[in-house]
């Protein structure tokens, strides 16, 4: 390699640095942007995860969210995900789900809704996503799963009990989750 390579090699890297600072930056100024302006997030917002870098994403979605007003979070919370899923990078969705059980514990049951809507393929992801980061809500997590896919049961008590030991609160939730499920479905 000549040292001609080697100065447009580091020219490149030092140019792809910067502009890996500068989007960083611009997409850490708009979410300060929003909070100052009281927490609304347009669809224009949202669209710009797209432009993050992926190890970045998690951590500037639950800021997006956290920027929100907390009367609207379950619905920021379902543009993130709908656009995370859809749009830029539909293998991130298990991260999307743990950072944001991580950080919002009351919207545990909006979050893995929407997430089981989207990829219902990833529900036992989903799941040890959600136990590893709130163990204490076993039962209110196994209560979604049972709602939304019934037919997973047996593996949603296997998949959390390898995480956390509470099998009797799994298929309490289970159990409620089937039957509230059962009675949207007869109602609809």
């Amino acid at each position: 390699m000549s040292s001609w390579d080697g100065r447009v090699s580091n020219l490149f890297k030092a140019l792809l640095s910067l502009f890996l600072f500068a989007l960083v930056a611009w997409v850490s100024f708009r979410i300060w942007s929003w909070n100052q302006a009281g927490g609304a997030v347009s669809a224009t917002d949202v669209q710009a995860l797209a432009l993050v870098p992926v190890p970045e994403l998690p951590a500037q979605a639950v800021a997006l969210v956290q920027a929100n007003a907390s009367t609207n979070r379950s619905a920021v919370i379902a543009a993130v995900l709908q656009s995370v899923s859809v749009k830029t990078r539909p293998g991130l969705l298990p991260f999307m789900v743990s950072a944001l059980v991580r950080n919002f514990p009351d919207q545990l049951e909006a979050i893995l809704d929407d997430a089981i809507d989207l990829q219902p393929g990833l529900t036992l992801v989903f799941a040890q996503a959600s136990i590893l980061q709130q163990p204490g809500c076993g039962e209110q997590i196994s209560y979604v799963l049972g709602k939304k896919t019934p037919w997973l049961a047996p593996d949603i008590v296997k998949t959390l009990a390898g995480v956390v030991n509470d099998e009797p609160a799994f298929e309490r939730g289970l159990q409620r989750g089937i039957a509230e499920g059962a009675r949207d479905n007869k109602s609809e």
